[in-house]
């Protein structure tokens, strides 16, 4: 009764531990995910404010954050409308996003395409890690079949790239040529491994939405216990906090004794052999 009163708590503690561990991740990525869009946007866009005026520095990151967070909220919709992970998306719109920029696509029309061709990958059996150059071939219009699948699959030349290119309806060429696989989208929802996949993510996004308080909690402390730890001094360096340095020096020195005991005592121990 005892034993197994133990292996109840046990899992219950596990699971809590992984519960509040899925939660914090959940969050990390998202911050993640919204920091490196942000860069990537501001490295790559002209961005202008409500006026229409090119802002740039400080404020033109402030704006890239503030469309990365809305991108990201739409990805995390699209991520529930696939089979692709929520991980999955991010890396095939920031892979896009360059390439995108430069066919003259809108930053919403990037992401429609990006979520696109990872359904096409997943119906074609391609992995998703090999989506970058895929998506890079297929905008810039330097495809090549033997290499490029999703492109090979659907048809797609350069000479078709060029051609909706100079016409201004690359986004429209690619949405009627990926028609087919938005479909079929839809109806890997329905399998059981559309299903699985998607309620695993539903879970994960209702702890995580439910734990951001608890996240910005973890992360002040973080950053509490950071400053505590090492400061910058007058002349740039980095000083570890006197008192902080001083414990863990009186930690090492005992382990050093301890070492230098039990070399001792190996040497005793030989000679008197």
């Amino acid at each position: 009764g005892i034993l197994a009163a133990f292996a109840v708590a046990r899992a219950a503690i596990g699971g809590f531990r992984n519960l509040v561990a899925e939660t914090v991740n959940f969050n990390s990525r998202i911050e993640q995910a919204s920091l490196g869009i942000a860069t990537l946007i501001t490295a790559t866009s002209r961005l202008v404010d409500v006026t229409g005026v090119e802002v740039t520095g400080a404020q033109a990151l402030a704006e890239a954050h503030e469309e990365a967070r809305r991108q990201v909220q739409a990805l995390r919709v699209d991520a529930l409308r696939t089979v692709a992970t929520f991980e999955d998306l991010v890396i095939a719109f920031q892979s896009a996003l360059a390439p995108g920029v430069e066919a003259g696509l809108r930053l919403d029309e990037i992401r429609q395409f990006a979520v696109q061709i990872s359904q096409a990958a997943a119906a074609i059996g391609l992995q998703q890690t090999q989506l970058a150059e895929e998506i890079r071939s297929i905008l810039s219009g330097t495809i090549q079949l033997r290499t490029t699948r999703v492109a090979a699959a659907l048809g797609i030349t350069n000479e078709d790239i060029r051609l909706a290119k100079e016409a201004g309806t690359l986004f429209e060429f690619l949405q009627a040529r990926f028609r087919a696989f938005a479909q079929a989208g839809v109806e890997a929802e329905k399998t059981f491994t559309g299903l699985l996949s998607n309620t695993r993510y539903a879970l994960a996004l209702v702890l995580g939405e439910a734990g951001v308080g608890f996240f910005e909690k973890v992360k002040g402390l973080l950053a509490d216990v950071r400053s505590e730890l090492v400061t910058v001094n007058a002349e740039g360096f980095l000083q570890p906090d006197p008192a902080v340095l001083s414990f863990f020096r009186a930690v090492f020195d005992g382990l050093a004794g301890a070492a230098e005991q039990a070399r001792i005592l190996v040497e005793r121990l030989r000679v008197s052999d």
